[in-house]
């Protein structure tokens, strides 16, 4: 079966899923999913899916129909959801709502509009390839006052037209709802964010016809938060209109209620949740006592339910100012409030679990137990339910049912045992086979899942103390072989920063014979000699560069050297270019080789020069696909320069002898990016012109040199174009990063038409994190006609990172797959470095199925 299974979710191994592979969860939001983890999802089924705004509210009882399952999960992102999906997709439910991004739009380095829209394109994308029978409807994000309102205005237009796109249903709720966005308006919030129960009214009345169920609350009916303030008053607010009947049987308490789906975990309509609050250890006894009205007498029509159960007192345990006495005292009194208004309905004290930690349980949880099987004992119609010591092992919560203090998944199955065998009949708990059989179905999907978008560590940071790596650089060899480069910082720094005595960086290799799925041990090109250097040249080489020859064996790498920065050089004093040439596919390599005076000495003359200093953009040497004048294809590079005037200017270098000789491109004088340069790379568009692409805030600056004659490379720059979020470009939000550009001819998947396809690296943001490539078809010269319309209106992005990473590059390798490389903060280290991440990419799982690569052939 197992096998069956496997062949059935191969298909998953083309998804854009690479923000799956970690998670992120907090410790509350993860007991949370562990939940959903062992709860069966059917056919049958509506689920609603998103973060606490979709968390807080009752929805089954909202519309009286226990179909309906709640997989809200307060404080979730977009990929977290995503993570954990496949607890939902499992079971191919009915139909699916969804509430994405709220969170995203509140967290630093996830506040993109593109960054939602790519996890929403992948979770649909997944849901339409694994469950296309389910309905899948995307609900817009609601406005809030603590959010950016245009900037949620951008993400629901990039939501409506994916939905578009994808044949989706998309729900508009922001005029229905706008007063939330509206400062001190508390028509329908208590915090300009989440809803009180008339917001919800109004939500489940517009969705309704989707659903398929009416809404039963009252049109009339008011809010009534309790006298309470924030979550737990909106909260309560949904309690005062929800109905209470004679058959039902009410669970009423803190966050550990809350986080349980009672009615899916004793498989009853009868059971309902009046829990309030997340996070350990939740509300406490004066919050629940506050809300009994509303639960209770809330709706004039209300009837005394059959069983109460209740379970508080955690929070108050917790705070060291209570002595175990007070909390007690307490606690009689809540019972007896509760017995006011139920003088008749059975009632069943919940022990408090245990804690992590012995001392808590032994001082004051286990002692607050006992005081509650005597307040048991002593009143009529009250029970004690032991829901301590079955959770308990060695003094501490067994860690089988506990994430720390948090419940798990099997925690609540058991615990729903645990009740059902004092309810009687009509309820029916969950097993711990059942538990067992969804807990692993979810896992094997998941592993399936992150399994489709594997990395490698080419080089590895794993520690703070380590010598560390930066600057990827990758290149693929004629005969198949992948070969990365980067930085071995000995000095912690870019080159210069730590001086001569301190500047030792090292450049190191490693070799992949299967394209990247293993890999050779870690080689060294150069050694950098720091304070032993004879010449300031050798004392460290990095900021590698690399390309392989199509027709030999031959390999180039290009590095900055020396011993002073770059803002610091002077024409006297000023980095080096170092050369280094391998004849064996990067095997063994060439001594460095000084190129520096023969770059520097062109500007001299120039109307910007003398240049004070310059380096070659790290990552990927172009090699031309058309052009052929000396020993090799023409290579081209591209260059940062600190003119005469401290101005940073970018120039394109071009070489037809494979690197030994270098030329400016356009001449000395008109550099295509004049201003407000930065780190850049180079390629080549589909008519052969030459295309620079330029690091700068918040997106990249683009310019092309047009051919009047190639092979003599007379022609001219255009002018140069910005491309960012303003213009549907290659939005870097909130940080200036190197990233890499690739041109691929390919195949459109939808009409087997040829074209061509530019990618874009950069970190995604916010700052220098989540690094993925944009895409953007060339369908006819006119896409790529200048710079402005290259720069403009890019059509999709796929994320490859979900944390703090920056500089990548990528190459297409023999096999038709992109090799692509980044920094990224894999292990959290403070050193001054990253790892070095290797993935493989098909243009599909780039494009979400969109492309696929051809034998390249000239545009018309």
């Amino acid at each position: 079966m197992m096998m069956t299974f496997q062949k059935k979710l191969f298909a998953l191994s083309c998804l854009c899923l690479g923000t799956v592979s970690v998670f992120a969860d907090l410790p509350f939001r993860n007991y949370r999913y562990d939940v959903f983890k062992v709860l069966k999802v059917t056919p049958e089924h509506t689920v609603f899916v998103g973060n606490s705004i979709t968390n807080m509210h009752e929805w089954w009882e909202a519309f009286d129909n226990p179909k309906i399952i709640n997989r809200g999960v307060s404080g979730a992102v977009s990929k977290e959801m995503l993570a954990n999906l496949e607890s939902v997709i499992a079971g191919r439910p009915k139909q699916i709502f969804f509430m994405i991004g709220t969170n995203d739009l509140g967290t630093a380095g996830l506040n993109t509009a593109a960054q939602v829209a790519c996890q929403v394109r992948t979770t649909l994308k997944h849901c339409q390839k694994e469950t296309p029978e389910t309905k899948l409807y995307v609900q817009s994000i609601l406005p809030s006052r603590q959010r950016d309102l245009a900037l949620q205005k951008e993400t629901n237009d990039s939501l409506k037209n994916i939905c578009k796109e994808m044949k989706v249903t998309y729900i508009d709720l922001w005029d229905d709802l706008v007063s939330v966005s509206q400062t001190g308006n508390t028509d329908h919030t208590l915090d300009g964010l989440h809803l009180t129960a008339s917001g919800y009214r109004i939500w489940c009345n517009k969705i309704a016809p989707y659903v398929g169920s009416k809404c039963i609350y009252s049109a009339d009916a008011a809010d009534n938060a309790c006298g309470l303030e924030g979550s737990h008053g909106m909260r309560a607010s949904s309690f005062s209109m929800l109905p209470v009947r004679k058959e039902d049987i009410l669970l009423i308490g803190d966050a550990t209620i809350h986080g349980g789906e009672w009615h899916e975990l004793l498989h009853s309509d009868r059971v309902k949740s009046r829990g309030t609050g997340w996070g350990y250890p939740g509300s406490d006894i004066a919050i629940t006592q506050k809300m009994l009205n509303g639960i209770f007498k809330g709706r004039t029509d209300n009837e005394a339910p059959s069983q109460i159960y209740l379970y508080i007192g955690a929070a108050d345990l917790n705070n060291k100012a209570k002595t175990v006495d007070d909390v007690a005292d307490e606690y009689r009194t809540l019972v007896g409030e509760i017995r006011k208004l139920a003088p008749n309905t059975p009632l069943y004290l919940q022990a408090i679990l245990p804690k992590s930690d012995v001392a808590s349980n032994k001082d004051r949880i286990v002692p607050f137990n006992q005081k509650l099987q005597e307040l048991a004992r002593e009143l009529p119609r009250v029970e004690y339910v032991d829901c301590y010591t079955p959770f308990v092992q060695n003094g501490k919560a067994h860690p089988a049912f506990f994430l720390g203090n948090y419940l798990g998944g099997k925690g609540y199955a058991r615990l729903s045992q645990l009740l059902a065998s004092t309810m009687g009949c009509g309820v029916s708990p969950t097993t711990d086979q059942e538990a067992n059989d969804n807990y692993t179905l979810f896992n094997q999907r998941t592993a399936l899942v992150n399994a489709a978008e594997p990395q490698f560590e080419v080089f590895s940071t794993l520690s703070s103390a380590a010598i560390p790596y930066r600057i990827p650089g990758i290149a693929a060899a004629k005969n198949g072989d992948v070969i990365a480069v980067a930085d071995y910082r000995h000095s912690r720094s870019d080159i210069g920063f730590a001086g001569s005595a301190n500047g030792r960086i090292d450049l190191h290799a490693r070799i992949s014979h299967d394209q990247g799925r293993t890999w050779d041990d870690i080689t060294t090109i150069v050694e950098g000699k720091g304070k032993q250097a004879a010449a300031p040249f050798y004392t460290g080489f990095g900021d590698p560069c690399i390309v392989a020859d199509r027709e030999t064996d031959d390999v180039l790498v290009l590095s900055c050297s020396g011993d002073v920065s770059f803002p610091e050089g002077t024409r006297e004093h000023h980095q080096g270019i170092a050369r280094f040439v391998s004849h064996d596919c990067g095997k063994t390599w060439s001594v460095p080789a000084d190129l520096t005076e023969s770059v520097y000495s062109q500007f001299d003359r120039s109307k910007r020069g003398p240049i004070r200093s310059l380096f070659i953009g790290s990552g990927k040497i172009h090699q031309s696909r058309y052009t052929k004048v000396g020993s090799h294809y023409r290579l081209y590079c591209a260059i940062l320069a600190r003119d005469v005037n401290a101005t940073m200017c970018n120039y394109v270098l071009y070489s037809d002898d494979f690197g030994s000789n270098w030329k400016v491109l356009g001449g000395v004088d008109i550099p295509p990016v004049p201003s407000g340069a930065d780190e850049p790379k180079v390629e080549e568009l589909p008519d052969g012109s030459v295309v620079i692409s330029s690091r700068c805030y918040g997106g990249r600056y683009y310019n092309i040199y047009r051919f009047t004659h190639a092979a003599k490379t007379e022609g001219k720059w255009g002018t140069v174009a910005f491309s960012g979020k303003k213009n549907r470009g290659v939005a870097a939000e909130g940080n200036s990063c190197n990233g890499e550009i690739l041109i691929l001819p390919v195949t459109r998947r939808t009409d087997n038409k040829p074209l061509y396809l530019a990618l874009q690296s950069v970190p995604l943001g916010n700052g220098r994190a989540n690094v993925g490539i944009y895409y953007k078809e060339f369908e006819t010269s006119r896409d790529f006609s200048s710079p402005a319309s290259l720069a403009v209106d890019w059509d999709g992005c796929h994320q490859a990172s979900i944390m703090s990473s920056a500089y990548s590059t990528m190459t297409l390798q023999t096999d038709s797959t992109v090799g692509f490389l980044y920094e990224e903060d894999t292990h959290h280290t403070s050193g001054g470095g990253y790892t070095i991440v290797y993935k493989n990419y098909t243009v599909e799982q780039l494009t979400d199925n969109k492309y696929s690569v051809r034998k390249e052939s000239k545009l018309p």
